[in-house]
């Protein structure tokens, strides 16, 4: 997908943004955790207000990856004292396995030179991310009962050495 561009997100790719959330959520969440629990995570962790609000952060990055002027991904992140969180990285399925993500990844990765490490929480019932983020040199360092520090969710703390990880 050479013609994919990746750039910091503006208040006027919102909606767009939101809409790719929504859409990987639903394909792939709600045959593990069902609609409803999936409709109220969309609702608390993704709403306009929230997704606003990070788009604004001076302290993190939203990136958006968008094809022939759609959006098809984005990257939510930050980095503190050397490490950086990759709080989210999702792409249509429709975009999925054509460099997408490595580039979101890649964008994060140059908005923030000086992370020496990187990690993440990943839900530990998608199995195609967990795969997707090995690939990528990242290995399952830890777990936690509370995917997003407030859900009932298990997750996987996956991490790797930024010199380790490869993107290219």
């Amino acid at each position: 997908m050479s013609d994919v561009v990746i750039r910091q997100a503006t208040v006027e790719d919102l909606e767009a943004a939101r809409s790719v959330i929504i859409e990987t959520w639903r394909t792939t969440y709600v045959p593990i955790h069902g609609g409803a629990k999936v409709e109220d995570i969309i609702s608390r962790w993704h709403s306009p207000q929230n997704i606003e609000q990070q788009i604004g952060s001076k302290d993190a990055l939203f990136g958006v990856a968008t094809l022939n002027g759609q959006c098809v991904g984005h990257v939510y992140a930050a980095e503190n004292e050397g490490l950086l969180k990759i709080h989210r990285l999702y792409v249509l399925p429709a975009a999925q396995g054509a460099g997408v993500g490595r580039q979101l990844m890649d964008f994060a990765l140059g908005t923030y030179p000086h992370a020496r490490d990187v990690t993440l929480e990943v839900d530990e019932a998608n199995q195609a991310a967990i795969a997707f983020y090995q690939h990528l040199g990242m290995a399952i360092s830890g777990s936690t009962p509370c995917c997003g520090d407030d859900s009932d969710i298990p997750a996987l703390i996956m991490s790797v050495p930024r010199q380790e990880l490869r993107t290219n």
